[in-house]
């Protein structure tokens, strides 16, 4: 099992957009909160099927039309480090 730690927004982006995208993932998620931060304790396959999930919506619509990150794409970078380092 890994601990991964996010803040509300991060959750936030994370739950809605897999509930449309992933329910199977989506109906996984438990979290327990403390001090504005949320720990999912999660089984290290869950972690990588999302952390693809995220890199994969990154390639979709985390870039603009130059090729900069777009706030999104901000958002989806973080997570993905957040997930690769658990």
């Amino acid at each position: 099992m890994i601990d991964i730690k996010l803040n509300v927004d991060q959750f936030e982006y994370v739950y809605s957009n897999l509930s449309s995208e992933r329910e199977d993932l989506a109906k996984i998620l438990k979290k327990s909160e403390k001090n504005g931060k949320i720990t999912m304790t999660l089984e290290e396959d869950v972690v990588d099927e999302i952390r693809d999930w995220v890199e994969e919506r990154l390639q979709k619509v985390g870039f603009d039309k130059d090729y900069s990150l777009t706030k999104e794409g901000e958002l989806l970078e973080e997570l993905s480090n957040i997930l690769f380092l658990g």
